[in-house]
């Protein structure tokens, strides 16, 4: 009988970089491991299950997910996970399933459970989403089942109750795959370093859609051949990076849009809008719009409207000359095609993938450092940069590379060991 992995970390497959990150995971251990069996837990409003209806992969509701109304959600949340807590304990114990048997069932079948969150194990965000995060992993230990933190950006840790629980799922995982220095350093001086395996981001593997399927993609976006793009990946996320100035999304969007239209002017370049998400309260073509929406040679600049996967998107970004990315999978995706990229950082995974590993901090651009005018005059500055030394950045990323991938693949072979 095939093996069961269980994928935790993904509410929604339309954010794109934990979508790439899980399908490089699914093809790589289809070829390493034949026969095993995918079940992601996703958000109880997520259309997953719909949308992917043809993949074989099967989508499991989390039950803390399931509350509608904001001011319940968190009595509702904490409920459940008393009892799920409980029940895996009877559950291990007794083989008694009382609460929610059909999620508690699935996972306790699993033969692992690999969390794919990225770097959402950190205190960048907010201490719920941290816990509930954390909450499968630590569900699994209780029913005995082995877990994997797989190509992550942990950390940094605050002080608490809540991280210190945190660090003790941590400590307890069959193993943590870590892609950047700055987090294995981070785990390093919280004590976590027996079970820290440094790799690469999983998207450095995925393919790009191909053959007749690619050529249809690219008509629809309507990229022309012979043409040549800079692809623009937003994000209105970012925004909560530029401090608590009033307007500072609002002025990013003006001077994407400048930079946009000085691109199109000096270099007879078109745009392409990139959008990495796109679900309701996170997406992506929201910002793209505004930013379209404020050029001055907006008949210059394509948008790709609908919901695109991440192999789709990366096709997109490979006939580009460059790309400016606020998204980080985004800015893999052209990368790892040898498209050179201006990365717009909000936290540490981006200074320690692109600039620790494939020395390339002179084009990246960190917003939380920057005022109103320094950001609009550092976009244009970086962005001629890219333009005008393309052509050596890309000799660059072919060097850098495929040292990416080798240590990418390193991920499918861990996972494939602890199924064993």
């Amino acid at each position: 009988m095939g093996k069961t992995i269980v994928i935790s970390g993904i509410t929604d497959t339309r954010n794109n970089g934990c979508w790439s990150m899980a399908t490089a995971l699914i093809n790589g251990m289809r070829r390493e491991t034949p026969g095993v069996q995918f079940v992601f837990l996703t958000h109880a409003r997520s259309r997953d299950a719909e949308r992917l209806a043809a993949a074989d992969i099967r989508f499991l509701e989390t039950p803390w997910s399931r509350a509608r109304i904001p001011k319940i959600r968190v009595l509702q949340s904490l409920a459940c996970t008393f009892l799920l807590r409980a029940n895996a304990r009877l559950l291990a114990r007794w083989g008694v399933n009382l609460f929610y048997p059909r999620f508690s069932r699935s996972l306790a079948s699993a033969d692992l459970l690999v969390d794919l969150g990225g770097d959402s194990i950190s205190s960048d965000y907010n201490d719920y989403s941290v816990f509930f995060q954390v909450l499968p992993a630590a569900l699994a230990h209780r029913l005995g089942i082995p877990y994997f933190f797989l190509a992550q950006s942990i950390g940094p840790f605050k002080d608490g109750w809540l991280y210190r629980w945190v660090k003790c799922v941590l400590s307890a995982a069959a193993a943590i795959s870590v892609r950047e220095k700055i987090s294995l350093n981070l785990l390093l001086q919280a004590g976590i370093d027996r079970n820290t395996i440094p790799v690469s981001d999983l998207a450095f593997l995925l393919s790009p859609l191909g053959g007749q399927g690619k050529s249809v993609l690219l008509d629809e976006v309507g990229i022309c051949p012979g043409t040549s793009y800079v692809a623009i990946s937003t994000s209105s996320l970012i925004g909560h990076y530029l401090g608590k100035r009033p307007n500072a999304l609002e002025h990013l969007v003006d001077s994407m849009a400048a930079l946009c239209d000085h691109l199109v002017e000096s270099y007879r370049i078109r745009i392409v809008f990139i959008s990495h998400v796109m679900f309701a309260g996170n997406d992506d073509r929201e910002m793209s719009r505004k930013v379209k929406a404020r050029m001055k040679f907006s008949d210059n600049a394509l948008l790709a409207e609908r919901v695109f996967n991440g192999a789709e998107l990366k096709a997109i970004i490979g006939e580009c000359q460059a790309m400016i990315a606020m998204r980080m999978h985004a800015a893999i995706a052209a990368v790892s095609q040898y498209v050179p990229v201006l990365v717009l950082a909000y936290n540490h995974k981006v200074h320690g993938i692109f600039t620790e590993k494939l020395g390339w901090g002179d084009l990246v651009l960190d917003v939380r450092q920057q005022t109103e005018e320094s950001l609009t005059k550092e976009l244009f500055a970086k962005a001629d940069r890219l333009l005008r030394t393309r052509s050596f950045l890309r000799r660059r990323l072919r060097e850098s590379i495929p040292r990416e991938i080798v240590k990418a693949q390193k991920n499918i072979r861990l996972v494939a060991e602890r199924l064993r």
